[in-house]
């Protein structure tokens, strides 16, 4: 499994709809909807599972890094 972004990607900050609410998803909904550039990425082994999450500089903010997982974020087109 490769990663689906790679650094300098900009890509927007996606809601992730779940039935419950989960420490995943905390702090992240200022961001939804907002373009960021990918700074770094890192793939996690557990187990048998394998994901990447991805640090995040949003766009016209400084000191502005988040951590998000793959599937909560797209591709920025514009």
């Amino acid at each position: 499994m490769s990663a689906k972004f790679s650094k300098g990607q900009k890509v927007m900050v996606e809601s992730i709809e779940e039935t419950q609410p989960s420490p995943r998803d905390a702090g992240l909904e200022s961001y939804v909807g907002k373009c960021a550039e990918v700074s770094n990425f890192y793939e996690l082994n557990i187990g048998d599972k394998s994901f990447y999450i991805y640090t995040l500089q949003i766009d016209g903010a400084k000191d502005s890094d988040i951590v998000v997982h793959e599937d909560e974020i797209s591709a920025c087109l514009g």
